[in-house]
């Protein structure tokens, strides 16, 4: 009986650590590194975050009410992941006819949603570029969607502002922008407050939808390696330079009535890139120091511009839907050349994509393996943009192609049939199904 009784325990035993390993195994493993939903848990992961360390927002935060700060001595990385973050907004009936909803932002006002402190380090990125962009938004009349007063990295993240008077980004300390947007649509806004250093290797700073505003107000020092700096709407000046402006490559333009690229009264130096203004009493440059000081010229050549919509069609390779950052351009879908042979790589009509710094080309080789450089496939843009025929040249296995690109925020994006007529694959149009369908098995067919 005894012998019974202590098999049957070693039985129950046994059964019960196997069910406590099936469980286990059930259990997914938590996620890596720090993870933030809402903005007390984010500042929070900041507190506690390591040297370098990354915190990932899981959410968006949508209800900011007083300034979330990065304190000295920090440097962490947020990754937005998607997400975006924006002021909390009250809202109250219309007291009179028609019946409406309206809001009241004062919560936020004079205020910006983001401070970094003097000695504090802060990355911006976003590792999920599938969607929305990852986008810190401040809708408070004179409010900041950032105030930098220590070191900020943008990488492939929006700041913007939609209000009267106010700021997508003041900087008092350095900041490096590699990629993404920063932008303002309020009347009398100014996206860049620039009070200390910024270098803008690439991306877009523009102000759009509101007269009389800034794209750069500059007191500092900004230097432009690459990238785009436009200002659209009656009234505007890109940039109001009162400090030192080093302009290496990339695009500044002012677009509408009355409008002024350079206001400078500080320092101007060009050596690369273009600058331009169009429409009705609009000037390029303004400002004796600008032509005593660095003797630029403004390039003497007429520039294409175009507007620019995100393209709202589906897009499939071999039947496989892909996410793209692309645009319409007079009913005509322009790509961007790394992303179209990224998303390629691997099939029959494989392209390898690079850059010919000297004589400033875009070289391609058909039947490649695409070496990925970094950016690629990255969010989609929230709205629409000015687009300037892009001058390079583009050599596919070294011999010279006619293709039609636009340089939209600093990226140029090319006709997808032009690319899909030299490539030669197929391409088909369903306009019942909003769809476009790429077919790498498939020849080239003119439509």
């Amino acid at each position: 009986m005894k012998k019974q009784i202590v098999c049957g325990r070693r039985l129950f035993l046994a059964l019960l650590l196997s069910l406590c390993l099936l469980l286990a195994a059930a259990v997914p493993a938590a996620a890596a590194g720090i993870v933030a939903l809402g903005s007390d848990e984010l500042l929070a992961g900041v507190a506690r975050a390591g040297d370098g360390e990354t915190i990932t927002m899981t959410g968006n935060i949508t209800n900011v009410e007083e300034t979330m700060v990065i304190p000295a001595g920090k440097n962490v990385v947020i990754d937005m992941n998607g997400f975006h973050i924006r002021d909390k907004q009250t809202y109250h009936p219309n007291p009179t006819p028609p019946p409406a909803t309206i809001w009241i932002d004062l919560l936020m006002e004079d205020l910006p949603l983001l401070r970094i402190e003097k000695g504090a380090t802060l990355t911006l990125t976003s590792s999920n570029n599938s969607g929305d962009p990852s986008e810190i938004i401040n809708y408070c009349k004179r409010g900041f969607a950032v105030e930098n007063n220590g070191t900020l990295i943008l990488n492939n993240v929006s700041l913007s502002s939609n209000a009267r008077e106010s700021t997508a980004l003041l900087n008092n300390g350095t900041v490096i922008m590699n990629n993404g947007t920063l932008q303002s649509k309020g009347m009398y806004s100014a996206t860049l407050i620039n009070n200390g250093t910024f270098t803008l290797n690439g991306g877009l700073i523009q102000q759009t939808e509101g007269d009389n505003g800034f794209a750069v107000k500059n007191s500092g020092k900004l230097e432009i390696n690459d990238g785009s700096v436009t200002g659209t709407g009656n009234g505007i000046t890109t940039i109001a330079n009162s400090g030192t402006v080093v302009m290496k490559e990339g695009y500044l333009l002012a677009s509408g009535d009355g409008v002024c690229t350079i206001n400078n009264t500080g320092s101007f130096t060009k050596s690369g890139g273009t600058i331009f203004a169009t429409g009705a009493s609009s000037l390029t440059i303004v400002g004796n120091a600008l032509l005593e000081n660095s003797g630029v010229q403004v390039d003497p050549v007429e520039v294409e511009i175009v507007n620019a919509t995100v393209t709202t069609a589906k897009v499939l390779i071999d039947g496989k839907e892909v996410a793209f950052d692309a645009y319409n351009v007079a009913g005509n879908n322009y790509f961007k050349l790394r992303d179209l042979a990224f998303a390629m790589s691997g099939t029959a009509k494989q392209f390898e994509v690079s850059w010919d710094a000297a004589s400033k080309s875009v070289l391609m080789e058909s039947g490649k393996a695409y070496t990925p450089v970094g950016g690629e496939m990255a969010a989609k843009g929230s709205g629409n943009a000015v687009g300037t025929r892009s001058s390079h040249n583009i050599y596919l296995n070294g011999k010279y192609v006619d293709l039609k690109a636009y340089n939209i925020g600093g990226n140029n994006y090319f006709k997808l049939r032009d690319l899909g007529s030299a490539m030669d694959f197929g391409i088909a149009w369903d306009g019942s199904l909003n769809q476009i369908s790429i077919d790498t098995g498939a020849h080239y067919v003119a439509d």
